[in-house]
């Protein structure tokens, strides 16, 4: 894995090259204990085709140059992200797997969502409470343990991903020709 950075988002430069092999890393965060006053932060990665997290603490430069591997996970997880408030990272994927913790060096724990088994493609954090996305299905936790599922407005279509950002959540459907 290659890690780049930019301050600006249109200049960028190689950190560094991870030892850590895996050829599907699906997404990274941010996040730590900055909230509470602490400067434990880190960027924390996750790799769907080997069941892999890794996570750079070497941040009091802001760097991202040393990664660790954390131990090995189970399933194949597609989106993770962190809670200030909570000081927790929540990871969401296939078969509606969820885990969670508060700190990458750690092993999360995993939860059953108790509401129907979905890919879940994406998870973002707002407004109090934690948002996951797959097909078709919305679900949302104020802790990243008790799920609930949402219905209204949701359609067969394929949620790709969810963010937060100005005070609401937005999702990308994947639409039938037809639809547009």
């Amino acid at each position: 894995i290659r890690v780049m950075k930019s301050s600006n988002g249109t200049s960028w430069k190689k950190v560094s090259d991870s030892n850590v092999n895996a050829s599907a890393w699906q997404c990274m965060c941010f996040g730590g204990n900055y909230y509470h006053g602490t400067d434990e932060m880190f960027f924390v990665a996750l790799a769907t085709d080997s069941n892999k997290m890794i996570y750079s603490s070497n941040l009091s430069a802001g760097d991202g140059k040393s990664w660790e591997k954390t131990n090995n996970i189970s399933g194949g997880w597609q989106s993770i992200t962190f809670s200030s408030p909570l000081d927790l990272y929540v990871a969401v994927g296939d078969a509606g797997a969820v885990m969670y913790g508060g700190d990458p060096r750690v092993k999360f724990t995993s939860t059953s969502t108790g509401v129907p088994t979905a890919d879940y493609k994406g998870v973002a954090y707002g407004d109090g409470k934690f948002v996951a996305v797959a097909e078709g299905t919305v679900m949302y936790s104020p802790d990243g343990i008790n799920w609930t599922q949402v219905t209204d407005g949701i359609t067969e279509n394929s949620n790709k991903c969810i963010v937060w950002g100005k005070d609401k959540f937005v999702t990308l459907l994947l639409l039938d020709m037809e639809e547009m």
